[in-house]
């Protein structure tokens, strides 16, 4: 029976359409690039107890993990870039402009 603390991690999972397959997806030897930006950000929102309460025998973890903070940073520095090409510097963090 999963505990309380298992099922809190999964709800914040399952909040996000389709991101439990697409994590589901990878567990079961699919392609990592299912993973999508928006499930990315709920898995690395995840707080570090639920990784572990969740997914410390998951050999797929670690990999899930480096892919999503990769998109999830490269969507940042995205965002950052067309914030700074469009002049709005209220986007950019503090010192970058």
């Amino acid at each position: 029976m999963p505990t309380k603390l298992a099922w809190q991690c999964w709800v914040a999972i399952f909040e996000v359409p389709l991101c439990i397959f697409e994590i589901a997806d990878v567990f079961e030897g699919g392609s990592i690039f299912t993973v999508g930006k928006v499930c990315c950000h709920a898995f690395i929102d995840l707080t570090d107890d639920c990784k572990i309460e969740v997914f410390q025998h998951a050999k797929f973890f670690p990999v899930v993990e480096k892919f999503c903070s990769i998109l999830v940073a490269d969507a940042a520095t995205a965002a950052n870039a067309t914030a700074a090409a469009a002049g709005d510097r209220a986007l950019l963090p503090p010192g970058s402009a």
